[in-house]
């Protein structure tokens, strides 16, 4: 159960992440979850902290204890692939985003992530699929917009060196 005090930390942890005051957001974050390690927002914030200041292994110990308390979070589950594609482990990145979409089959984050990684690979259709999936659940999701961008310029591209 969140107390008071943990719940008002959390609040101003966010509130000053939002205002890009990332380090004191950190400190705010880490008290929450000292006074309450069951704090789910608490550790998200945290970890969110941690990706904006380039501490990847402390951004995954974040989300993972976060799933430990909630594991079929769409969102947990997303954040985990964001952190290991910013460590290059995109194979296992493109899997905690299938399992996220798979949770959460509307969570079009999870999608656009996926998008943008088949995208990277060369995957044309499964890129252009999920990025459609995205934007029917949000149409003004910039990353699947960016995906669809980048896929009509490969695909004139191809056109024109066919000519």
């Amino acid at each position: 159960m969140v107390s008071e005090l943990t719940s008002r930390l959390n609040k101003l942890a966010l509130c000053l992440y939002n205002k890009r005051k990332i380090y004191a957001s950190r400190y705010y974050s880490r008290q929450s979850v000292l006074l309450d390690p069951d704090n789910i927002d608490g550790w998200l914030t945290l970890g969110d902290c941690c990706i904006e200041e380039a501490d990847l292994n402390g951004a995954l110990n974040c989300f993972e204890i976060a799933l430990r308390l909630e594991p079929r979070s769409p969102l947990i589950l997303n954040n985990i692939g964001v952190v290991l594609s910013s460590m290059g482990e995109l194979e296992a990145a493109c899997e905690w985003f299938e399992r996220s979409a798979k949770v959460g089959p509307e969570y079009f984050d999870a999608m656009a992530n996926l998008a943008s990684l088949h995208l990277i690979r060369g995957e044309i259709e499964s890129a252009e699929q999920n990025a459609l999936k995205a934007l029917r659940f949000n149409p003004d999701c910039a990353q699947a917009q960016w995906c669809l961008a980048q896929l009509t310029r490969i695909i004139h591209e191809a056109e024109r060196c066919r000519r």
